[in-house]
C-alpha cells in the first residue's frame, strides 16, 4: 500500500508513487521535507486495498459454490442413476419370483391330477379285472 502527496499537498495515486519509486535516484543535499499529514489518503487506500480484497474473496467464494455445486449435482445424478439400477434389478427378482412361484403353483396340480389318474386307472384294472381264477377252479 503506497500513499503519496505532492509538495503542494495533492494526493498521488497508488500507481504513481510505485511509477516514482522505480525511478533511480539520489539524494544531493539536505532532504528534508515537512510531512504533509497523509492520514485521509492513508485510511482512502486502507478502504480501497479491503475492497479489492472482499472482491476477490467474493468472486473465489463464488467459483468455488460453483464447484460445490457441481459436484452435488454429479453426486445427485449418480446416486439417482444407482437407485434406478436397483429398482430394476428388484423389479426382476420379482419377475422370477412370481415366475417361479406361478410355475410351483401351477405344477402342484398337474402332479395331483397325474397321481390320481394313477390311482383311478389302478382302482380302474382292480375292479375290472375277470376272476379267472376262481372261474377256472370252479369248471374243474
Amino acid at each position: 500500500m503506497l500513499v503519496g502527496a505532492t509538495e503542494d499537498g495533492e494526493n498521488v495515486d497508488t500507481q504513481q508513487c510505485e511509477k516514482l519509486l522505480q525511478v533511480p535516484a539520489t539524494v544531493n543535499g539536505d532532504a528534508t521535507l515537512p510531512l504533509p499529514d497523509l492520514s485521509t489518503s492513508i485510511d482512502a487506500e486502507q478502504k480501497r486495498c479491503m475492497e479489492e480484497v472482499d472482491q476477490r474473496n467474493a468472486e473465489l467464494f463464488d467459483q468455488e459454490a460453483l464447484k460445490l455445486d457441481h459436484w452435488s449435482d454429479d453426486l445427485k445424478q449418480g446416486l439417482e442413476r444407482e437407485i434406478k439400477e436397483m429398482d430394476s434389478a428388484i423389479k426382476e427378482a420379482r419377475k422370477v419370483a412370481t415366475a417361479a412361484e406361478t410355475l410351483a403353483r401351477n405344477s402342484r396340480p398337474r402332479k395331483r391330477s397325474s397321481h390320481s389318474k394313477r390311482a383311478a386307472r389302478k382302482n380302474a384294472s382292480v375292479c375290472t379285472k375277470p376272476k379267472t381264477t376262481s372261474t377256472i377252479s370252479e369248471m374243474n
